[in-house]
């Protein structure tokens, strides 16, 4: 019996606690909101802070407002400034609540909140407005008469000042505007202020209030209009009287300067063609078959030198490979390698003139090297010359090549001129304009008996010269 009445004051309990549960008597306050709870019409606390709290079921009423940053757009208001030019101004406000008690006091509702505050904020909007001129209410700051005065200042540092003056002179438009103090900037600012004095103590915080928009009624968007068309129309003429003005003087100008100009270009043609003819005159161009070869250092070309006996062979080195490249690479293989894979092409020839002279003695280094030594001490025998005692003390060897639109010679050896008759465009061009190498040598052997470097004047050494 005792078991049986425990389940049954166990499930009343439990019976108790759920018909509780079901009345209500927790709530959450969230994140970024507050609360006021009132009993019986009375407030009996506020909430702040985001969490689970208790109250009284059916006895307790929990109001919840947001603590967030809330905006108003207001309506927007037709306004007449000080000079009774009326416009079109519509505001938008931010506010929050910062006191939830004294607001439930003073609104309850949100939306009773919104209706007075439109109110107030329309009463601020007008007040301030009507108090100012219309330059300050559409302008932020003087950035129009600053930009004039820049460019004013510009005209006055310029070359044509009497230009300008002379167009300022013939416009009666004034393109200065009225200068700001305030500002639209310090009139929101004021706005705000006088807002905060006739909403007083209402548990908010009004945090500014902003024009969104501001617009010129119809009968003073049209008297805006017809004074622009009217200061462009004095500018635009104004500018076509000055323009005719100076037309006339500059095509007196462009007379007189034209003479001047054809009498000079005339004189620097003439100058130019003379130049023109020197240099090529400084150039030899042929077009006929020659031995021509190609390696990846260069391009070689043979000309007759002389008598059958001997040619010079032209080493011209690719873009981006150098004189020296192809010295230091050639050797008496590759050399000879690279006569025997010469063949005839037909080239059409254009080679600078140039000139190489050089002397050597041989008593230094060359002849005694190749084993000649006894004719240049005290030991040398001459007897078939002379009984008396003799030596050779210098031998001097002097070499130079010639080479010109006449043709080329070497120590007293012309090459043969020869001259092309057919079509240039049947040739490879082989164009020598870039320093290059250029070698005598032996037909019939090879041998190399003269190589040199040709460099343009004032580049290096011009003229360079060895002994093979």
């Amino acid at each position: 019996m005792k078991t049986k009445n425990l389940y049954i004051g166990l499930a009343s309990a439990a019976a108790i606690v759920i018909a509780f549960l079901m009345l209500g008597p927790l709530y959450v306050i969230q994140e970024g909101s507050q609360a006021v709870i009132t009993r019986f019409g009375e407030i009996v606390g506020t909430r702040t802070q985001a969490g689970l709290y208790v109250k009284l079921p059916l006895i307790d009423t929990v109001t919840v407002y947001p603590k967030l940053i809330l905006s108003l757009d207001g309506d927007a208001q037709r306004i007449p400034t000080k000079e009774n030019q009326f416009i079109i101004v519509d505001t938008t406000t931010r506010w929050r609540i910062t006191d939830p008690k004294l607001f439930y006091q003073s609104f309850k509702t949100l939306n009773a909140a919104y209706k007075r505050l439109s109110d107030v904020i329309d009463s601020a909007t007008r007040t301030i407005i009507t108090q100012n001129p219309l330059s300050e209410v559409v302008r932020t700051s003087n950035q129009i008469n600053d930009k004039i005065k820049a460019e004013t200042e510009a005209a006055d540092n310029a070359a044509d000042l009497s230009s300008q003056l002379a167009i300022d002179s013939l416009v009666n438009a004034n393109t200065l505007v009225e200068q700001v103090t305030k500002g639209r900037r310090q009139l929101s600012i004021e706005m705000a202020n006088e807002a905060r004095k006739l909403a007083g103590e209402y548990g908010i915080e009004l945090i500014d209030i902003v024009p969104r928009q501001i617009k010129y009624s119809d009968e003073m968007t049209e008297s805006v209009y017809n004074r622009m068309i009217t200061d462009r129309k004095q500018v635009a003429q104004a500018y076509r009287s000055w323009g005719e003005g100076k037309k006339a003087d500059w095509l007196g100008r462009l007379e007189k300067d034209k003479n001047t100009i054809e009498s000079e270009a005339y004189r620097r043609s003439e100058e130019i063609m003379g130049e023109a003819d020197a240099q090529a005159a400084q150039m030899m161009r042929q077009a006929y078959s020659f031995n021509y070869a190609k390696d990846e250092l260069g391009q070689y070309l043979e000309m007759n030198f002389g008598n059958d006996a001997f040619s010079m062979v032209v080493m011209l080195p690719d873009e981006g490979r150098t004189t020296r490249d192809m010295i230091t690479a050639m050797n008496s293989n590759r050399w000879e390698a690279t006569i025997k894979r010469m063949s005839p092409k037909a080239i059409a020839l254009i080679l600078p003139r140039f000139k190489a002279e050089c002397d050597y003695q041989l008593q230094e280094g060359i002849l005694p090297d190749l084993g000649m030594r006894l004719p240049f001490s005290n030991a040398a025998n001459f007897s078939g010359i002379t009984n008396a005692p003799l030596f050779i003390s210098t031998i001097i060897h002097k070499t130079f090549i010639d080479v010109n639109e006449y043709g080329a010679e070497a120590a007293a050896v012309t090459i043969n001129d020869m001259v092309g008759s057919s079509d240039p465009h049947q040739y490879k061009d082989f164009i020598v304009n870039r320093p290059f190498v250029f070698a005598i040598c032996e037909k019939n052997t090879g041998v190399i008996l003269f190589i040199g470097e040709v460099w343009e004047s004032g580049a290096r050494e011009s003229k360079k010269g060895r002994e093979g």
